[in-house]
């Protein structure tokens, strides 16, 4: 799915496992097709392996390493809990983990069993988030809309003709124009993608994936308004995740500047992920007409 991406395959992992943490030598090792920028693989029956792919996403370990304690017991649902932090070894040149495997499958719609009741309970995970002492490090995806600007008019430009550029460059210009957040900074998870959520009997009960966590502007974590929900859920999302107008009209912008950048970079190497900006892109339009 990228350029210069290190090949990982389940005879790897067990090389790394045996020699690394020889207690779980031995035990079944399965990958499980879901991520981008980490290999995924089942480690026995509670255990899962996360590996990065590339070099310029390897340090997202370290930063889930680093914030996950921090949180757990802090939130209001599950989130991954690190249980070993392997090193490059066996010509895998990047650390990488061991986690407690959390049972449930990443959204899709049709795994939800009420929409309106999903985007409650996400709202009340990002408010708790919010709540957590911000003495953390900065997120990516904390810091001013304005500084994605390089790459979100250069994604524009990749669509070509295949998109309104005109309108979509004067909805960014508008994003990207607001003041910047002045207030405290807040935790954020900064990915609440559709792979980052996991489903279990029809409701959200974990988020995966705090790579991209910190503290900051709280402005990415109204994403799922846009990736997740429909007009009326994000409605119900708007309601109870409780920003101010400023911050849910950035958040839009983060939005609309991740689904840009999504479809151009993964229409040829993970279309599912290419679906999921464009499905993005269509709900930001549509909701800036109204």
């Amino acid at each position: 799915m990228h350029s210069e991406e290190v090949e990982i395959d389940p005879a790897l992992v067990r090389r790394l496992v045996d020699d690394q943490f020889p207690r779980w030598a031995g035990l079944p090792i399965a990958p499980v097709p879901t991520g981008t920028v980490n290999a995924i693989f089942r480690l026995g029956q509670d255990m899962v392996v996360r590996l990065p792919r590339i070099h310029w996403w390897a340090d997202d370990l370290d930063r889930e390493m680093e914030v996950l304690p921090k949180l757990a017991g802090q939130v209001r649902l599950l989130i991954p809990e690190p249980l070993a932090r392997g090193c490059p070894g066996r010509g895998y040149p990047f650390a990488w983990a061991v986690y407690r495997w959390i049972p449930g499958q990443p959204w899709t719609d049709d795994l939800i069993q009420d929409k309106a009741q999903a985007a409650r309970d996400l709202a009340a995970f990002v408010a708790s988030l919010r709540a957590v002492d911000p003495t953390g490090p900065p997120s990516r995806r904390g810091q001013p809309l304005s500084m994605q600007d390089r790459q979100t008019r250069d994604a524009i430009a990749a669509f070509g003709d295949e998109l309104d550029a005109a309108t979509v460059t004067a909805l960014w210009d508008e994003a990207s124009g607001l003041p910047p957040w002045e207030g405290t900074p807040m935790w954020l998870h900064g990915d609440l993608m559709p792979t980052n959520i996991l489903l279990d009997q029809g409701r959200i009960v974990a988020v995966l994936d705090f790579g991209l966590a910190g503290v900051g502007d709280p402005a990415a974590d109204m994403l799922p308004a846009w990736c997740l929900f429909s007009k009326a859920e994000r409605s119900v999302y708007r309601d109870h995740v409780g920003m101010d107008e400023s911050t849910w009209l950035r958040g839009r912008g983060w939005a609309l500047s991740v689904a840009l950048q999504l479809v151009p970079y993964y229409a040829e190497t993970a279309p599912r992920f290419a679906e999921i900006g464009r499905r993005m892109l269509t709900e930001v339009l549509q909701d800036a007409r109204v």
